[in-house]
């Protein structure tokens, strides 16, 4: 008993289990970050890939603060052998040393180039040069528009281009059918917390400018950033919007909503119609915040199987691009994919692709941990109308150069 005893303890030392053949089968540790229908997806495709290789067993694990144990669990020598890595939690394990560079030569049907990916995906999974991960795909920003309401008003449903498009669209839509003063129906809904920050954000980009400099120091209250900030604070004021009551799209109390992509699995669970356009143009260029699903690989020594085994999953996965999109509503993360008839015929997908070349991720530098939490309840103040714009820009911009100088 004693003997069997330590050859089970053996086992999962060395991360093997036994087949019903007999056959040992590499089991394999994933640290994501991902919850809601996103980690549930996820899921999914870990199950359909373990049905399909039962030489290699995937445990995925949805892991809350996974940043702060992804980097004991390293310093600790046992980091998981497979993440799933936002853009900045990329840069930082990166910076730190924590992931091993990607031996492109192993993959056998992903072509791991530059021009074979989106370049905000591409730019999200290289640091200093060097390609650290394959990304699944890309969380844009876009709009949501519900035809049947736009008909309604004797409108075509045609995405708005451009800040006065949108203007005048909600202002067409925008209904008061009792008289109350208050928009039974509202042209557009406002965004919700964080949709609030990163639209504003697109406006920034869209007006060349950034969270930090090039040097890393607190860049967001450049005119740039401030006349995103009057100018989005002003745009939902004087047409009338306002954060409370909430007019939700998918209740159809809205005609449009500044969403993410991500947005589809509600609509689709909420038997919206309704079809997409790109973030409305702003500033001066096109622009629209992203965010990147990227899959890594944590630095450490391997056996050869196992390690083979490693990037056996890596490429399925990466390979998933289609379904990844197709259940969840997420751009794809590679122009082969995007170009399928799956995603130019689909009237959730175009609205977003057509603003592939223009996407944007927040700073992927640790600063944006401690700057984070200072700008997005200064773009919500704004627009609660809390205070003038400027003013809470000013503090904003103080208390972040505080924060960062800790």
């Amino acid at each position: 008993m004693k003997k069997i005893a330590i050859a089970l303890a053996l086992t999962l030392v060395l991360g093997l289990s036994v087949t019903a053949q007999g056959q040992q089968s590499q089991e394999l540790f994933f640290m994501h970050y991902l919850t809601g229908a996103d980690g549930f997806a996820l899921g999914a495709l870990v199950d359909r890939f373990n049905a399909e290789h039962p030489d290699i067993q995937v445990v995925a694990s949805t892991t809350p603060g996974m940043v702060d144990k992804f980097l004991v669990q390293s310093a600790a020598g046992t980091p998981p052998d497979i993440a799933m890595a936002a853009p900045e939690m990329l840069q930082l394990f990166a910076e730190a040393g924590l992931l091993s560079a990607l031996e492109t030569n192993r993959f056998k049907t992903i072509a791991a180039q530059e021009d074979e990916y989106v370049p905000v995906a591409w730019e999200s999974a290289v640091y200093r040069d060097i390609l650290y991960g394959i990304p699944l795909g890309v969380g844009a920003l876009g709009l949501y528009m519900n035809p049947r309401m736009f008909d309604e008003v004797g409108i075509e449903a045609k995405p708005p281009e451009t800040a006065a498009e949108l203007s005048a669209a909600v202002r067409s839509l925008n209904r008061d059918t009792d008289g109350d003063g208050v928009w039974d129906v509202a042209g557009l809904e406002l965004p919700f917390n964080h949709d609030i920050m990163i639209s504003w954000f697109s406006v920034l980009k869209q007006y060349g400018g950034d969270i930090f400099d090039a040097d890393g120091a607190v860049a967001f209250g450049s005119p740039a950033g401030l006349r995103a900030l009057e100018e989005l604070t002003a745009f939902f004021r004087d047409n009338g919007l306002a954060l409370e009551p909430r007019r939700d799209f998918i209740q159809e109390q809205s005609a449009m909503s500044l969403r993410k992509a991500a947005a589809r699995y509600n609509m689709v669970r909420g038997e919206v119609t309704y079809k997409t356009g790109p973030f409305p143009r702003f500033g001066d260029q096109p622009g629209a915040w992203a965010g990147v699903q990227t899959v890594v690989i944590p630095k450490a020594t391997h056996a050869p199987q196992r390690l083979e085994a490693i990037y056996t999953f890596v490429e399925w996965l990466g390979n998933q691009g289609l379904e990844w999109a197709t259940e969840l509503g997420h751009l794809p993360a590679r122009w082969d994919v995007i170009r399928s008839p799956e995603i130019m015929e689909s009237a959730h997908h175009y609205g977003f692709a057509v603003q592939s070349m223009h996407l944007h991720t927040v700073p992927t530098v640790p600063a944006w941990s401690k700057v984070n939490g200072i700008v997005q309840p200064m773009v919500n103040q704004s627009f609660r109308g809390v205070d003038a714009p400027r003013n809470l820009m000013e503090d904003a911009v103080q208390r972040a150069k505080a924060a960062l100088a800790e």
